[in-house]
C-alpha cells in the first residue's frame, strides 16, 4: 500500500482550488462585490425602496476525468484543471449576462440602437441610469457598458466623440451634473441604520 500524504493533497488541492477560481472569473474586467455563503440553496436582496427578492443559487459544474490506462505528468493535470476553468467561465459568464439583460431590460435601461451605436444614443443611455458618484463628487469607477464585440470598435468611436466635441461634451457634462444632483438627493434621504 502506498503511503497516504494528508498535507500534500491538502496544499495541492489549494493551488487547483486557487488556479480554478482565478480561470473562471468573470472576464470582462468587471469584478463583482460577493459573499460567501455557507449554507442554503438562495439569497435574498433587500433594496432600498423597501421591496426585497429571492433567488436560488445557479449551479455550475464541469468535470476532469484522468485516465487510467497511461501515466500523465503535472502538466498534463494542470491543462485538465485549466479546462474545467474554462467551462465553469463560460458557464458563469452567460448566466451573469442573462442576469444583467434581464434585470436592466426590467428596468428600462436598454437603448436600442438598431445597430447605429451614436453619441446620442450613449447620451440617452447614460441619461436612463442611475450613477454613483464618491464624496468629491466624481463618478465612482465601475460602471459599465456591455455591447457586443463586434459593436466595441463603434462604441469606443462613439465615447471619443462625445470626448472631442465640445456641443457633445457639454451633453455629457450636464448629464454628470444631473446624475450628481439626483446621488446628493438619494444620499442625503437615505435613512442610517445603526
Amino acid at each position: 500500500m502506498l503511503p497516504d500524504f494528508p498535507e500534500v493533497k491538502r496544499k495541492l488541492g489549494a493551488v487547483i482550488v486557487a488556479r480554478i477560481r482565478s480561470r473562471s472569473r468573470f472576464p470582462l474586467g468587471v469584478s463583482f462585490r460577493t459573499r460567501r455563503h455557507i449554507e442554503g440553496d438562495q439569497n435574498r436582496i433587500a433594496r432600498s425602496d423597501g421591496t426585497s427578492a429571492s433567488r436560488r443559487y445557479a449551479g455550475f459544474m464541469s468535470r476532469v476525468d484522468f485516465p487510467t490506462d497511461r501515466e500523465i505528468d503535472f502538466d498534463d493535470v494542470m491543462r485538465r484543471f485549466d479546462q474545467c476553468a474554462d467551462e465553469l467561465r463560460e458557464q458563469t459568464s452567460r448566466y451573469a449576462l442573462r442576469f444583467i439583460e434581464k434585470a436592466v431590460t426590467a428596468s428600462g435601461n436598454v437603448e436600442q440602437t438598431k445597430g447605429q451605436l451614436t453619441p446620442e444614443a450613449l447620451l440617452r443611455a447614460l441619461q436612463k441610469v442611475d450613477m454613483e458618484f464618491l464624496a468629491d463628487g466624481s463618478l465612482r469607477p465601475g460602471m459599465v457598458l456591455f455591447v457586443p464585440p463586434q459593436t466595441a470598435p463603434v462604441a469606443q468611436k462613439a465615447l471619443d466623440q462625445i470626448r472631442d466635441d465640445p456641443q457633445l461634451r457639454a451633453r455629457y457634462d450636464s448629464i454628470l451634473n444631473e446624475k450628481w444632483r439626483q446621488w446628493l438627493d438619494r444620499e442625503s434621504h437615505r435613512r442610517l441604520v445603526g
